[in-house]
């Protein structure tokens, strides 16, 4: 069952007054990057070392380089359990995937067999994968781009239907941020999970008075 929930997420570790300096700083550095190692051409076409057979990411140190290379992430969890070891992931643990020269971001497309689109795809400047008991047990990736509050809020009604949230406590939310921002606080929220697109699919969004930051967390279906 889908709900809101307020709280304070650990993944916060970002200043939402930073995001413009950020920015414009990695805009200079990830054009020279982009220049010098050829990122702004296609990669070539990758091999078994880089990805399995559907071309699904690989997390070997040969899929990973291709991961740099192309910015492309993808998995497939519409069958679970999805086995770590056949991803080239550790049984236990947490594995992050964050730029290491350029800002550009990653296009992470996660397919879930359900309702149209039968998953999702988007744009996420990092991403981790937790892995338990050699099974991958959550995805989660802060989308790349910076949100005001409001956007924050149209965001998460947008995509409501999509991946079947329930939103019709997001009114109450709305209020309790706006008090919490307008008086230099912090304020969380979670909407999800919800199985919509096939695999369950959270939104976390932890705000403060000049933006927020949005995580997508996504679990393999359960039942």
């Amino acid at each position: 069952m889908s709900e809101i929930r307020t709280h304070r997420p650990a993944w916060v570790g970002w200043v939402p007054a930073g995001i413009l300096s950020v920015i414009l700083i990695g805009a200079g550095i990830t054009s020279v990057v982009v220049i010098r190692q050829g990122l702004a051409e296609p990669p070539p076409p990758p091999d078994s070392t880089q990805v399995t057979g559907p071309e699904l990411s690989l997390f070997t140190d040969e899929g990973l380089a291709y991961i740099e290379r192309s910015r492309r992430i993808r998995f497939d969890l519409s069958d679970p359990p999805v086995r770590a070891a056949d991803l080239g992931l550790p049984a236990n643990g947490v594995v992050e995937i964050r730029p290491t020269e350029t800002a550009l971001d990653y296009t992470v497309s996660i397919f879930g067999g359900g309702a149209e689109p039968g998953g999702l795809s988007i744009r996420a400047g990092e991403l981790s994968i937790e892995t338990d008991d050699g099974e991958i047990v959550a995805v989660r990736a802060p989308l790349s781009m910076g949100f005001t509050v409001s956007e924050a809020i149209s965001k998460v009604r947008a995509d409501a239907e999509t991946y079947g949230w329930d939103v019709s406590g997001l009114d109450t939310v709305v209020d309790e941020l706006g008090d919490a921002t307008r008086s230099g606080g912090s304020y969380a929220f979670s909407v999800g999970p919800a199985q919509a697109v096939g695999v369950a699919v959270t939104a976390n969004a932890a705000c403060e008075a000049r933006g927020c930051a949005v995580q997508f967390e996504v679990t393999p279906r359960v039942g």
